[in-house]
């Protein structure tokens, strides 16, 4: 088990030391390889690359009750052997920013997916390794990432509009966008496990944005896992139902005629 978690730290590693090899992906093999990933998981191969949604779709779904570590396991183990596969020519003429651009897929999604692997990759190396021996942690963060994933993919998208529009302030987004996530992971069931919940979901969420903006590596930092919780209760409200809401920023978008606009910030 532990062997194929390992095993794709390495291979993740090749896919950025290859980056900028003109390699074409080999389509058939990737379609094939993506089969395998779908009955591995048990997930319907057409929607695992679909889009960057379906993509995050198809991962909580595998977080299944009671929550335990083996639903990770068998994420990053699928992963593992998806890479496996592909071979090493293919990683990153497939699954590379320009990989994906080649296959008409746009910039966006192509480091929407780009940023999700880096953030797996957290997941599946030191996040995993902190979550051996801790289950309640374990069991809280896969419900978190099960129960608040609308509000999660709506802080994703709003960065995802704001550095588009603004990639200068990529930093200031991302540090947003942080800020966002370890909120949501530190309400509800992960509460009474603020200190780890805030570092794991703040580096896998960080390791996102640096998958596009190396540079921000310098500026976004995280809390260690043993450090007092930072305080994100302006962010979080009791909604009128009883559930958590969580405060949205200000952030660019565009309207009905393409022009770009600064939306208000609201509670979701």
């Amino acid at each position: 088990m532990m062997r194929a978690i390992l095993g794709i730290a390495a291979l993740f590693g090749v896919i950025y030391a290859q980056q900028g090899q003109p390699d074409t992906c080999d389509g058939i093999r990737f379609q094939a390889c993506t089969v395998g990933l779908g009955d591995f998981w048990g997930a319907d191969p057409n929607a695992i690359w679909e889009t960057p949604s379906l993509f995050a779709e198809t991962i909580n779904q595998r977080f299944l009750a009671p929550y335990e570590l083996s639903n990770l396991v068998k994420v990053c183990n699928g992963l593992a052997l998806f890479y496996q596969c592909l071979a090493r020519r293919n990683l990153n003429a497939c699954l590379g920013p320009i990989g994906w651009v080649g296959r008409g897929r746009s910039p966006a999604t192509a480091f929407a997916f780009d940023g999700m692997i880096s953030s797996l990759l957290f997941q599946c190396g030191p996040g995993f390794n902190s979550l051996a021996g801790n289950p309640n942690v374990t069991s809280c963060l896969q419900r978190v990432t099960v129960n608040y994933d609308a509000q999660i993919q709506q802080f994703y998208r709003s960065y995802e509009l704001n550095v588009t529009h603004d990639p200068n302030s990529a930093c200031t987004y991302g540090q947003s966008l942080v800020n966002g996530i370890s909120g949501i992971y530190s309400a509800g069931p992960c509460l009474p496990y603020q200190g780890h919940a805030q570092w794991y979901s703040c580096e896998m969420t960080r390791n996102y944005v640096f998958s596009q903006f190396t540079h921000c590596q310098h500026v976004i930092t995280c809390p260690k896992a043993t450090s007092a919780a930072r305080d994100f209760s302006h962010m979080i409200r009791d909604g009128a139902d009883g559930e958590k809401e969580f405060l949205l920023p200000a952030h660019w978008d565009m309207d009905s005629s393409g022009n770009w606009m600064m939306t208000d910030a609201r509670w979701i």
